[in-house]
């Protein structure tokens, strides 16, 4: 379970700074997973495993769901790779001299 909580704020920390979704969606995104694990029968996997129910709840919230979320994060940075602006280089020397002709206006209007 610990290495779980490591590799989640390992992960949250290097990753999901990298990501476009702000970080309550990860929060989100991260309550989903650490639940998940709670939708496999605990007769049928908890109990043969030795578990009581809050050990099984405990399990699936700290150990399975931060693995589950970390390799998701992971798994989605791999496939898109770094974070790019859409628009490209050209918007962006578009919108810097739109800016400058603004500030020279107003730059103007003040005298």
């Amino acid at each position: 379970m610990v290495f779980g909580i490591f590799t989640l704020l390992l992960s949250f920390w290097w990753v999901g700074e990298k990501t476009l979704i702000s970080y309550t969606a990860l929060g989100r995104w991260f309550a989903l997973f650490a639940f998940a694990g709670n939708l496999l029968s605990y007769k049928g996997a908890g109990l043969r495993l030795g578990m009581e129910r809050l050990e099984w709840f405990l399990f699936n919230l700290l150990a399975v769901g931060p693995l589950l979320f970390s390799a998701a994060l992971w798994v989605n940075m791999l496939v898109h790779g770094p974070e790019q602006d859409r628009a490209g280089p050209s918007l962006w020397v578009e919108r810097k001299t739109v800016l400058d002709r603004a500030r020279r206006v107003a730059a103007r209007s003040a005298n």
